[in-house]
């Protein structure tokens, strides 16, 4: 049979292609100069599906925030504060130690595991790290506020230990309470800020 004859609406009549008849492959056409169909395939889908870019890294935010964690979990674990118990008569000296657990060292951990988890994802890249960057920044922030209360605290621990004494009868008039913060919770407070400070560096495209 004939190939049907179509008009189109400006009243010109065309024959449509016979599907019978000889195919031309998209390489001949390619060949010829002639551009193969494109069968309503867009550009936009042609883009779409197109392999997707890597993941991007945020290197430095991801050292900073392991590096954080890692500190404020160390400053955890030791003394955060030291003194001394010195009577009148100078015939004892009694240390006082207080670990970062009796202070506020707990909040320290876990906020130094947070901080861990968020370098290892942005060395990873993953997407949506403006999410993790917050949660770097809050637990940074978190450290920092646990150090410097426990700062306060301790500076304050000599004048409760001299009440204590005084009260159950160890201590005298004239015997001096002696209490500095120490090593760990100056370690912990530098992982607080390394923490906080890693959040302006990761990759918020």
């Amino acid at each position: 049979m004939p190939p049907p004859s179509v008009q189109s609406p400006g009243g010109v009549t065309f024959t449509a292609p016979d599907p019978s008849g000889p195919q031309i492959s998209p390489q001949e056409m390619a060949a010829t100069g002639m551009a193969p169909p494109s069968y309503g395939y867009t550009a936009d889908q042609q883009q779409l599906d197109a392999p997707s870019k890597g993941k991007v890294a945020s290197s430095v935010a991801g050292l900073m925030a392991i590096v954080a964690g890692i500190a404020a979990i160390a400053g955890s674990l030791l003394q955060w504060g030291k003194g001394n118990y010195i009577p009148a008569n100078g015939s004892a000296l009694e240390p006082i130690t207080v670990a970062g657990f009796d202070s506020s060292g707990i909040f320290a951990a876990v906020c130094g595991g947070i901080l861990i988890i968020c370098g290892i994802l942005f060395f990873v890249g993953v997407p949506k790290q403006l999410y993790w960057a917050i949660a770097a920044f809050i637990g940074g922030a978190v450290i920092v506020g646990a150090v410097v209360f426990s700062l306060i605290d301790i500076q304050d621990l000599s004048n409760r230990i001299a009440s204590e004494y005084t009260a159950a009868g160890i201590a005298q008039t004239g015997d001096q309470f002696e209490t500095q913060a120490d090593l760990g919770l100056w370690i912990a407070g530098a992982g607080g800020v390394l923490g906080v400070l890693a959040a302006p560096f990761v990759n918020r495209s």
